[in-house]
Parts: C-alpha cells; structure tokens; sequence
C-alpha cells in the first residue's frame, strides 16, 4: 500500500509539473502574440505617417517621432 501511495503521489506530481509547464507555454504564446500584433501596429502607424508626410500633412518631425516610438 505504500508503495502504491508514494507511486501515486509521484504521478500527480507529475501531472502537476505538466499541467505548470503547459501553462506557461499558453502564457508564452500569448505574450509572443501581442508583441507581434504591437510591432505590426506599430509599423503601420509609421507607413501612414510617411505617407502622410508625402502628401503634406504631416511634419517631418511628427514621423520621427513615431519612428523613434517605433525602433
């Protein structure tokens, strides 16, 4: 009985650790996610101030910085 108990907790503890790494890479993952999804933003806010500043409505100054938010 023992040995069936301490074989027991050991696969919980097991499962446990699985369930913690799982998880973590869940949380990972979605941290990767907005950090893409930041930097597309971003890089987009850019492209439109460019163009903004190609047909005149936007300061040169304005686009550095948004470039300088964006690097």
């Amino acid at each position: 009985r023992e040995a069936v108990a301490n074989y027991g907790q050991k696969a919980l503890g097991a499962f446990r650790e699985v369930e913690s790494v799982l998880a973590r890479e869940t949380l990972l993952v979605r941290r990767r996610d907005a950090a893409q999804a930041a930097m597309t933003a971003s890089a987009e806010s850019l492209r439109i101030a460019r163009l903004r500043y190609e047909t005149g409505t936007e300061s040169m100054l304005d686009v550095l910085q948004i470039q300088r938010q964006h690097d």
